[in-house]
C-alpha cells in the first residue's frame, strides 16, 4: 500500500507516534498521510502516542527544527483533535500492560521496546485492523500479529 490507493486501506487504524507526528509535523510524508486519513472516524490512538508526540516536538525545537511557538501550537492542534473525537482513544488498562508484558516475554525474534509492545497491544484490543507507523520494529511485530501495515 503506497498510500495512493485508499481503496487499499482497512480500518480501524492505530496509529503510533512516528506516525502521529508526520499529522502535525510537514515532512516527506505528510501530505500524502493527511490526503489518505482526513476526515475518516476510524483513527485510534492512546494518551502514549500524545505524550511521545510531545517529546518528539520538544526534541524538534531542541535541535532548532521548530520553534517555541510551533511546539505549542502543534500540541494545541493535537489536543483539539482529540477533544473533537477525531481520533478514539485507546486505553492503557492494566490489562494491556499485562498482555504487553506477555508478547515481550514470548518474543525472541523482534526486539519490541516496551512503548511498542503497549502500542501493538492497544490496537489489538481496539481491534484495528492496519497499524500506522514509520517504526520498522513494531512494523514487523504488527504483521506477524495479522494486522496490515500502512506504509507497507
Amino acid at each position: 500500500m503506497t498510500g495512493s490507493d485508499q481503496s487499499d486501506i482497512v480500518g480501524p487504524f492505530y496509529f503510533d507516534a512516528s506516525a502521529l507526528v508526520k499529522l502535525y509535523v510537514p515532512s516527506q510524508y505528510s501530505y500524502v498521510l493527511n490526503r489518505d486519513f482526513a476526515g475518516r472516524k476510524d483513527l485510534v490512538l492512546s494518551e502514549l502516542s500524545i505524550t511521545e508526540v510531545t517529546s518528539a516536538i520538544c526534541r524538534l525545537r531542541r535541535e532548532g527544527d521548530l520553534t517555541q511557538a510551533d511546539i505549542n501550537q502543534i500540541h494545541r492542534r493535537l489536543l483539539l483533535d482529540v477533544a473533537k473525537e477525531t481520533f478514539e482513544n485507546g486505553e492503557l488498562t492494566s490489562n494491556v500492560h499485562r498482555d504487553a508484558e506477555k508478547r515481550l516475554l514470548a518474543s525472541e525474534e523482534i526486539e519490541l521496546r516496551a512503548a511498542d509492545a503497549l502500542h501493538l497491544e492497544l490496537a489489538l484490543a481496539s481491534r484495528c485492523q492496519t497499524m500506522v507507523t514509520y517504526d520498522r520494529r513494531l512494523a514487523e511485530a504488527s504483521r506477524r500479529h495479522g494486522l496490515v501495515v500502512y506504509p507497507d
